[in-house]
């Protein structure tokens, strides 16, 4: 070769760029679906609907589902990727494809009523007219040939306070200070301090079944229970020895009560209580712990033995009363008790009368509730009860039941002479 060749030969060796080998000819490049060959190298690719895994070879499908329902208002169904859209029963998918309609049974042959058609979300109920019921298929409608029962007999209808029977069932409503809850039948509390119904100047504090009202340091709550006064200076120095000494209220387990009753030829109400587990008071709730101000219990457990200067079944209670109606210091204080309660002659907490709580005694107990606050529910027979103590619970039977919840029915079978 002539030394030009030569010289081409090797210039043509070193700037040609190299023969690229093509990875995707061999095994697809071992990519799972699409193999794409590039300068020198390659990548894999996926199809619609996958994803490239981490190792970068195999494709994972993409759940279009987990991404806002895919869209769809009700079902969403994963196929092959995409996302298709279905409904609930008693809806229809909408033109586009994603929304559902409700189907209205009443405007198509599906209903089948014998009488009137009412369309609900995702279904369809049939009603019949007066004097008629609805037969158990739901649609045929039947004269109602017997006497219509009392619909509040059985468990007061389901109400939790009052029942009144109508044709169309039990019709339930509240005591004051309730509301009845989406049901019909359950009664909640209403929060007047909330909804701005308290009457209330300063402070207001939610009670199950009522509200109190409450004032800033230097006041004292107006007779009308809802204005705040404010204090002179002697009151104020009252005020504050009255709050620094003002017991400290506990309550406990329900009080363990044993129960005597004497029949006279038919059945009797409670007439005695006896408490038990060394408890006493009028409702068997204190016991040797509550006695204050260095009393301790007497020999028999019914109550505190008092140092001078002292008295009351826990010795809460000082000598030097107050004339009624006043409290404090220098009995200057007006009680602020409703419905005649009288007060503590020296700190001024109301004392409420058996049916009645709330700080100032003015609120009325539901029907079936008892306790500290009206806090506990009656687990009383209902229909077979004349009515719940609203001390301790205790359950006044109707003729012809018994038992501590009135569950027991009584067979009274005439004496033979």
């Amino acid at each position: 070769a002539t030394l030009k060749t030569l010289q081409a030969t090797v210039i043509s060796a070193i700037c040609l760029p190299p023969l690229d080998i093509d990875e995707c000819v061999v095994l697809n490049g071992s990519c799972q679906q699409r193999c794409v060959n590039t300068q020198g190298s390659f990548s894999c690719e996926c199809e619609m609907g996958y994803r490239l895994h981490a190792d970068e070879r195999t494709c994972i499908m993409i759940d279009p589902c987990a991404s806002g329902n895919g869209g769809c208002s009700h079902i969403c169904q994963n196929e092959r990727g995409f996302a298709k859209c279905e409904c609930h029963p008693g809806h229809y998918l909408s033109a586009d494809k994603k929304s559902c309609g409700d189907i209205d049974e009443c405007a198509e042959v599906t209903a089948r009523c014998a009488y009137h058609c009412v369309n609900t979300l995702g279904s369809f109920s049939c009603v019949c007219n007066p004097g008629f019921e609805l037969g158990a298929d739901g649609k045929q409608c039947y004269r109602i040939e017997m006497e219509i029962v009392n619909s509040c007999e059985s468990n007061n209808g389901g109400c939790s306070h009052h029942c009144e029977h109508s044709t169309n069932g039990p019709h339930c409503s509240c005591n004051r200070g309730y509301l009845i809850d989406l049901d019909g039948k359950t009664c909640i509390d209403l929060d007047e301090c909330e909804i701005g119904e308290a009457c209330c100047s300063q402070f207001c504090i939610n009670y199950v079944g009522g509200y109190e009202c409450s004032c800033k340091a230097g006041f004292q709550l107006s007779v009308d229970g809802c204005g705040c006064d404010a204090l002179d200076d002697d009151e104020l120095e009252e005020e504050e020895v009255e709050i620094a000494r003002f017991p400290d209220l506990r309550f406990r387990r329900p009080p363990q009560l044993l129960h005597y009753t004497a029949l006279r030829g038919e059945l009797t109400l409670v007439h005695k209580v006896v408490c038990l587990d060394n408890t006493f008071g009028h409702d068997c709730s204190l016991d040797c712990e509550d006695c204050m101000n260095g009393g301790k219990c007497n020999s028999e457990t019914s109550g505190c033995f008092c140092p001078p200067g002292w008295t009351g079944i826990i010795c809460n209670e000082s000598e030097y009363s107050c004339p009624k109606g006043l409290f404090g210091k220098s009995c200057k204080k007006k009680c602020n008790c409703a419905n005649t309660g009288s007060c503590h002659r020296v700190y001024g907490a109301c004392l409420c009368d058996p049916g009645l709580y709330g700080r100032f005694c003015h609120l009325t107990f539901p029907k079936w509730a008892f306790g500290a606050g009206c806090s506990e529910e009656c687990l009383c027979v209902k229909e077979n009860t004349l009515e719940c103590n609203a001390r301790n619970g205790t359950c006044s039977c109707k003729s012809g039941y018994q038992g501590n919840k009135c569950q027991k029915a009584v067979n009274l079978v005439p004496s033979m002479r």
